[in-house]
């Protein structure tokens, strides 16, 4: 009689070699195994209590077992079955994965897999065989091993330790994929941006990501993901994540993977928000997530529309960054300097030159932090064709007038419009406060000997100064 078959199932197409456990086995060459209808001869006696046979080919489904010593009499009846199951198709979720391994991969099969299939399921990832593990009816899970070089292998699956099946699809391994710069390495939170990072090894596939925060090896869902594309293998576009207030962040590492699962750079356990010293190969790149810009004031609030000279923007959450730039009406200043987080030096541009419909008028002043994503609030300013009256316009010859309107110093006056020189005061007046428009006659008590005076002289003593505009 028979009490156990292992294993208890097997390929459609036969051939699984089956151990029969059970009692009264002769060694005989009559011995005879019968899977349902179908009779084959023993292949070896171990013991009068086990022998192996060869399970024949049979259409899927579950047959009984049962042995003969004779070829002749079978038992009528067995509790042992086995189960042949059709052809397999199995699909690998990830299909790729890193040359240093530990990448879990998912099979699922189209047909159901016996349950008693969980102690011999095995994966052979080209000539390397790694155990695996039974999920459920219709999935099961591998972990890639590491190799050497980098290419596509076959899969196969076995859920008998015997037969073994093809997955549908090859497993490609890669070298890690490398982030070198990132374009821009800054920009605002709270906006749908994108982002290129350039670097190697890149695969335009539906498992790219890219995390913002974390080390190596994170659980899901603790730091931000965002799918990315990769038109090349040198190229990757990406949108940053939406931030609000549980999700604030400023300055974070990025990692990339091309299967939504090992991240590179690998080995990273510690990163530091406002330093890198720990990184000693210098692998990690990071983007900056900085607030949003407010511009509050300009000084001053106008200019010549031949450009030159600089203004001073006043407002918050500025940052020293070589792409820090200002734009006038969207004709971009020639140069910007970063103050303090609260003050950028802005050059005024030549509007006549750039040809802008702002070049006489109102424009509106904004600035950017990485070249290319501007501020939402922006400050008035205005372009003037000859210098106002309080100032000046110094020019550099005769046909280039691109300095800054300067306010007329004191000692001075600019009494009209288009002044290039401030006029200086005549002796018996003075001036101490710039932008003036004229002078200040010498008061009573009081007597002004020079030009370009900002303060008049006392009347000494044994002198009389009796009239307003003593020299």
């Amino acid at each position: 009689t028979v009490s156990q078959a292992t294993p208890s199932f097997g390929s459609a197409s036969g051939g699984s070699i089956v151990q029969l456990a059970g009692s009264h086995f002769i060694n005989d060459g009559r011995l005879t195994c019968r899977f349902g209808t179908v009779d084959v001869r023993a292949i070896r006696f171990i013991s009068s209590q086990l022998i192996l046979c060869k399970a024949p080919k049979q259409a899927p489904g579950t047959v009984m077992v049962t042995v003969s010593n004779n070829a002749q009499n079978f038992s009528s009846r067995s509790d042992v079955t086995f189960l042949y199951y059709d052809l397999m198709f199995f699909h690998l979720h990830p299909y790729l994965g890193p040359i240093s391994g530990n990448t879990s991969v998912t099979i699922e099969s189209e047909t159901p897999i016996p349950e008693g299939a969980a102690s011999m399921i095995r994966c052979r990832f080209g000539d390397l065989v790694v155990i695996g593990e039974y999920l459920d009816s219709h999935h099961l899970k591998c972990i890639a091993p590491a190799v050497v070089t980098p290419g596509e292998v076959t899969v196969l699956i076995s859920i008998n330790l015997q037969d073994w099946t093809e997955a549908s699809q090859k497993y490609l391994y890669y070298e890690q994929p490398v982030i070198k710069t990132v374009d821009p390495p800054l920009g605002p939170t709270g906006q749908a941006l994108s982002i290129r990072l350039l670097g190697t090894n890149f695969i335009s596939t539906d498992f790219l990501t890219v995390r913002f925060g974390g080390v190596s090896v994170e659980a899901p869902g603790i730091y931000l993901t965002q799918p990315g594309v990769a038109p090349t293998t040198t190229e990757v576009v990406v949108e940053l994540p939406v931030l609000d207030v549980s999700t604030a962040m400023s300055r974070v590492p990025l990692y990339i993977s091309n299967n939504g699962q090992n991240f590179s750079p690998e080995g990273v356990g510690y990163w530091d928000p406002d330093e890198d010293s720990h990184d000693v190969p210098k692998s990690m790149r990071y983007f900056v997530f900085h607030e949003q810009l407010r511009l509050k004031q300009v000084d001053p609030e106008y200019g010549m529309l031949y450009g030159g000279g600089f203004v001073s923007v006043f407002g918050y959450g500025f940052l020293n960054y070589t792409t820090l730039a200002c734009s006038f009406s969207w004709v971009n200043s020639p140069s910007a300097v970063f103050v303090s987080s609260t003050h950028v030096m802005c050059e005024v541009p030549n509007m006549l030159k750039s040809r802008s419909n702002h070049a006489l008028g109102h424009a509106f002043l904004r600035i950017t932090l990485n070249g290319r994503d501007w501020s939402r609030s922006s400050i008035d300013f205005r372009f003037l064709g000859t210098c106002p009256i309080g100032h000046f316009c110094q020019h550099s010859d005769h046909t280039h007038y691109t300095l800054r309107v300067l306010p007329c110093s004191v000692g001075h006056f600019c009494e009209s419009e288009g002044m290039s020189i401030p006029s200086p005061c005549s002796p018996g007046t003075y001036q101490p406060h710039p932008q003036q428009v004229q002078c200040q006659q010498c008061p009573r008590g009081f007597y002004c000997p020079d030009s370009r005076m900002t303060a008049p002289l006392r009347c000494r003593r044994g002198w009389v100064c009796d009239e307003i505009g003593l020299t």
